[in-house]
């Protein structure tokens, strides 16, 4: 039964009095305004709603003088905290004796929270902590789930109701986690909670302090890292287990690495290495939106002088093997992935490439079947530096090309080419392209998302490569053009030589 339902079904047992009086210090009356105005409208009743004394005396005092009200129903919406307090200072509850004489007492009603839950789930046992200010805060705006968890409840328990079932019910309907209530906790529930919970679980300790300590109390025997949420800080616990994970993929001396990193993540080597290799990636599922969230903020924590220790230092990407390495098992961060291809591509366009290594990077690339996190983040400078190495794979074999057809041609003479020579060069061999090609990756190395941070952020390895890509890029677009314009006056003598021949044929 809906709370709607159950207060209109109250009142649909009053509407005989002329007077009616709905007493709601809880705030139980919003969802039902409407329907509540549908009622009075059926039956010939002017509804005030008020809290004020001043309102409510103007709005009463017309409607006594207005000949067309004959039925009246007082919606008295006085919170509880000012029943209760009534010192000097304090504004006085609604004040309406005149109004209560002609309301008799059973036209009145006074709306209770723990009277629709016992109504609602056919259950009389829900404590008198129902109606307590702090516990129906929480419990008002999540009824829904204040019922799921109950259902949960009773399907392990037939009987019975404790204050630590109460605190239970109010504690993981207020996490939005009703349907893990009453249940053994995995690594993904914990999960959830930690992700999902963590500012909520903070609000419920201010305002509610007795209801989240049985919660926290078996939080806290949870396994590391999911534990740490009963009592540290959500963000240091997502970042810590998100930074083991990353590393973990790379290196087996993570454990180590994490405290030298940061020492506030280095509780963090005490975590299970399975957790991180099988659980990781499930945790991930449960949200991906909010795991990229989590992974951005993460990366924009690490500065210069921790992506140094981690890339440089230990990891030591500039070598083709370790950038190849790291492209090849980077599942979680962009931004390493990123500054990985960055290596790359600055090899791929050194005097000396590494072609083994280039090799396994395209392969990870373009050949691997699984795709990771890393594929579905938004990442517009790994998709940049992929386009840049896609545009060498393809512009480095048609270079070589033209460079054997530049050397074939310096020993032609014009006499010895016809137009066939020169529709093989540009259409079957597709040197074509390469004016484009080139144009294209000068174009796309200058785009300043060639880095995922800015300069200065990053250490100073990978602003360096970037000028060297830029350079060589640039060398290597002068090459082509050099080789095009010999091509091109070799075609020119070709046909000037070949012209008077066609004009005549």
């Amino acid at each position: 039964m809906l709370l709607r339902e159950w207060i209109i079904d109250k009142l649909e047992q009053l509407v005989d009095f002329d007077r009616v009086l709905i007493c709601d210090p809880l705030n139980l009356l919003p969802p039902a305004y409407t329907a509540i105005d549908h009622l009075a409208e059926e039956h010939g009743f002017t509804v005030i709603r008020a809290s004020a004394n001043l309102a409510f005396r103007d709005t009463y005092e017309r409607l006594l003088q207005d000949p067309e009200v004959n039925r009246i129903m007082i919606l008295d919406q006085t919170p509880y905290m000012r029943l209760q307090k009534q010192g000097v200072g304090d504004a006085p509850p609604l004040f309406y004796p005149d109004f209560l004489e002609k309301c008799p007492p059973e036209a009145r009603l006074r709306l209770d929270l723990r009277q629709y839950l016992r109504d609602a789930t056919g259950d009389g046992s829900w404590p008198q902590a129902c109606n307590e200010p702090q516990y129906a805060r929480l419990m008002i705006s999540r009824l829904p789930a204040v019922l799921i968890a109950y259902n949960n409840m009773r399907s392990f328990s037939r009987k019975g109701f404790t204050d630590s079932d109460f605190d239970t019910i109010v504690t993981y309907a207020a996490l939005g986690i009703p349907d893990l209530a009453f249940k053994r906790l995995g690594a993904e529930e914990y999960w959830r909670i930690g992700l999902m919970g963590h500012e909520t679980l903070e609000d419920l300790k201010r305002l509610a302090p007795n209801v989240v300590d049985t919660f926290a109390a078996e939080l806290k025997k949870a396994p590391i890292p999911f534990c740490w949420f009963a009592d540290r800080d959500a963000e240091t616990v997502v970042n810590g287990l998100y930074l083991a994970a990353i590393l973990s993929q790379h290196t087996g001396q993570w454990p180590l690495l994490l405290g030298n990193v940061d020492p506030v993540y280095s509780p963090f080597k005490n975590i299970d290495a399975a957790l991180l290799k099988e659980d990781v990636p499930r945790l991930v599922a449960i949200d991906i939106k909010q795991a990229e969230l989590d992974l951005t903020n993460l990366e924009k924590e690490l500065d210069s002088e921790q992506l140094e220790l981690i890339l440089i230092e230990h990891l030591q990407i500039t070598a083709p093997d370790n950038f190849a390495s790291l492209i090849e098992h980077e599942c979680y961060s962009v931004l390493f992935r990123s500054l990985g291809l960055l290596m790359a591509l600055d090899n791929m366009l050194s005097p000396q490439p590494d072609r083994k290594a280039q090799k396994r990077v395209q392969a990870a690339l373009f050949q691997r079947k699984e795709i990771g996190l890393v594929d579905q983040r938004n990442d517009s400078t790994g998709k940049h530096l992929i386009e840049t190495y896609k545009l060498m794979l393809e512009l480095e074999p048609l270079n070589k090309q033209l460079l054997a057809v530049q050397k074939e041609l310096s020993v032609k003479k014009a006499d010895q080419l016809d137009w066939k020579y020169f529709y093989n060069i540009w259409i079957d061999k597709k040197l074509g392209r390469l004016e484009y090609l080139s144009s294209s990756l000068e174009r796309i190395i200058y785009n300043p998302d060639l880095l995922p941070k800015k300069a200065g952020d990053l250490p100073d390895v990978f602003a360096e490569a970037v000028e060297r890509i830029h350079q060589r890029a640039g060398k290597l677009g002068g090459e082509i053009s050099f080789k095009l314009r010999v091509i091109n006056s070799k075609f020119q003598e070709m046909i000037q030589l070949r012209y008077p021949q066609w004009v005549q044929e």
